[in-house]
């Protein structure tokens, strides 16, 4: 059973993300954000990344907007066949520009995605 709050949505969003956080630092990354809710995101990774990282990632919903985010992985999980990992992150800081942008995004792409004013 599912404990989401939000339904996500497969995509293929262009995105880039670093660490903000703690040692180790790397350059920016850039990924393929596979599902994504106003809660959170699925992408993967060819670097491991703990869930005590907190990432600023950049998602691109399309050619002229973008949105930017600071995410925390909630989950990994490890896909040996191609050497990479897999991450679901929630979001912890967006902005409400970028919210609303987002929410924006998803009503286009899940006619049934309606949200309360405010939330």
């Amino acid at each position: 059973m599912e404990n989401r709050v939000f339904k996500r949505m497969p995509c293929e969003i262009t995105a880039s993300f670093k660490k903000v956080n703690g040692e180790n630092a790397f350059a920016e990354e850039e990924t393929t954000i596979r599902d994504i809710s106003e809660g959170g995101l699925r992408f993967r990774s060819s670097r491991f990344i703990p869930i005590h990282d907190r990432l600023a990632m950049r998602m691109n919903l399309s050619k002229t907007k973008s949105i930017e985010a600071v995410i925390k992985p909630a989950w990994i999980r490890e896909l040996p066949n191609v050497e990479q990992h897999e991450f679901g992150a929630s979001f912890i800081a967006l902005s409400k520009e970028d919210k609303a942008r987002l929410r924006d995004y998803l009503s286009l792409h899940i006619p049934a995605h309606r949200l309360p004013a405010g939330r």
